[in-house]
C-alpha cells in the first residue's frame, strides 16, 4: 500500500514491513506550517564590511531549453555502466546550466555567512536569477529522465540559494524570480505525477524533484507544493529496508552503494525541511532515513553489505585519503547534528561538505539547527 495526501494518520507499507507516522492528519489536513519555513537561519542585509567579492556578474545568458545526453551506454538495465563518449556529451549538455548554477550559489553562501553583510555577492546572484527568470529560461526542455534529473537537481541548488539570498530581494525581484520558480516547480510535478505508478523507478531521481518542488515551495510561500514534496518524501524512506538499503539504489549493479549515498542528499534536505515544517521526517517508517544513512556508512567499511544486496560487487568510494566525495556526502553535514559521524570517516568533519545542487556549503547552512 502506497500513502498519499488524504490518507489515514497511520499506513502500514506492506513492502517495507514498517508503519509511517504521516505527516497529515486523520482528515487529510496538513499539519504543517500555514507558510512553508526555511530549514535555515536567513539574514537581512547589513551594512556592508568584509570581503564583498562576487562571482556571478557574469552569469551566462538564460539558456531556452535543456536536453542532456545520457552517460550511460544503451540497453544497460542497471544505469550504471558508462560509456565515455556519451558522459563526454553529458557534461557538453550541461555546461552553460553549470556555469550559471555554481557562481550562483558561490554568492549565495557568501551573502549567508556574511550574516547580509556581502551585498555584492547578493546583487550580482539576484541579478543573475532575475535575467534568467525573465528570459522564462528552460521552460522548453526535453521531456526525458536524464534532462529532468538536471532541472531538478539545479532547480534544487537555485531555490536554496534564493532562500539565502530572498531578504536581499527587492519587491520586483522576488515577483519575477518566484514566479519563474513556480513554472517550473509545475512543470517538474506534471512529468513526475503523469510517471509516478507507471514502471518508472522510485529512485534517487523523483527524490529530486521533491526537494526542487520544496525548496522553491518554500521561497514562494506554496504550501500545496511543500506538501507535494513531503509525499515523495515519505514514499521514498518507507521502503528502506530492515538494513538500511534503499532497493532502487540496489539495482544499480557495482554503482549501487555509490547511488544509496548520492540518493540521502536530497533525502536529508527534504528532512529537514519536514522539520521546519511540522513533519515528522525524522521518525517515519521507524526511523528509516537514519537507518539508511548508517546502512551506507557501514558498507563504506564493508562494502560486501551492498554487494550482496545489489547482486555485485561494489566500487570502492574511498580516495587516497580514506574519505568518500565530500560532494556525494554532504548530507554528513545534517546526519552529524543528530549522531556523531562513525571514527573511520570523522576526516569529513575538517573542511567543507557542499553540493552546489544542495544550496552550497551544507555545515554553513545547517550549523545551528537543533533536533
Amino acid at each position: 500500500m502506497t500513502w498519499r495526501l488524504g490518507l489515514p494518520l497511520l499506513v502500514i507499507i506492506a513492502a517495507a514491513g514498517c508503519v509511517a507516522v504521516s505527516a497529515f492528519s486523520d482528515d487529510g489536513v496538513s499539519m504543517a506550517m500555514e507558510k512553508p519555513l526555511a530549514p535555515f537561519q536567513t539574514f537581512p542585509p547589513a551594512p556592508a564590511r568584509g570581503s564583498q567579492e562576487a562571482a556571478s556578474c557574469a552569469a551566462p545568458k538564460p539558456m531556452a531549453s535543456l536536453r542532456v545526453t545520457s552517460r550511460y551506454k544503451p540497453g544497460d538495465p542497471s544505469s550504471s555502466i558508462v560509456d565515455p563518449r556519451r558522459q563526454a556529451r553529458s557534461l557538453a549538455d550541461m555546461d552553460g546550466l553549470n556555469r550559471f548554477l555554481r557562481p550562483v550559489v558561490l554568492d549565495a553562501n557568501r551573502y549567508q555567512s556574511s550574516q547580509g553583510a556581502n551585498r555584492a555577492a547578493a546583487r550580482c546572484a539576484l541579478g543573475a536569477l532575475q535575467d534568467w527568470a525573465k528570459a522564462d529560461a528552460l521552460a522548453n526542455s526535453t521531456a526525458d529522465m536524464t534532462t529532468q534529473l538536471k532541472l531538478a537537481t539545479t532547480q534544487s541548488g537555485l531555490s536554496l540559494a534564493y532562500l539565502q539570498l530572498k531578504p536581499a530581494a527587492s519587491v520586483e525581484q522576488k515577483q519575477v524570480i518566484e514566479a519563474w520558480l513556480n513554472r517550473r516547480s509545475a512543470d517538474i510535478r506534471s512529468y513526475f505525477d503523469a510517471r509516478r505508478g507507471k514502471g518508472s523507478p522510485g529512485s534517487n531521481v523523483i527524490y529530486w524533484a521533491g526537494l526542487a518542488v520544496t525548496s522553491a515551495s518554500t521561497a514562494t510561500g506554496s504550501k500545496q507544493d511543500l506538501d507535494w514534496g513531503m509525499t515523495i518524501y515519505q514514499d521514498a524512506v518507507c521502503t528502506v529496508d530492515a538494513d538500511g538499503a534503499l532497493p532502487s539504489e540496489m539495482r544499480r549493479g557495482d554503482a549501487s552503494l555509490h547511488y544509496q549515498a548520492y540518493a540521502l542528499n536530497p533525502l536529508f534536505a527534504l528532512a529537514e525541511f519536514g522539520r521546519a515544517n511540522g513533519f515528522s521526517a525524522y521518525e517515519a517508517c521507524d526511523g528509516a532515513l537514519l537507518r539508511a544513512a548508517d546502512f551506507t556508512f557501514e558498507a563504506l567499511d564493508d562494502p560486501a553489505l551492498a554487494s550482496s544486496k545489489a547482486h555485485s560487487i561494489q566500487k570502492g568510494l574511498t580516495g587516497a585519503n580514506g574519505l568518500p566525495s565530500r560532494s556525494l556526502f554532504a548530507w554528513a553535514a545534517i546526519y552529524r547534528q543528530v549522531k556523531p559521524l562513525p571514527a573511520s570517516i570523522a576526516g569529513l568533519n575538517q573542511g567543507r561538505l557542499a553540493s552546489a545542487e544542495l544550496g552550497g556549503d551544507q555545515g554553513l547552512l545547517y550549523r545551528t539547527q537543533v533536533h
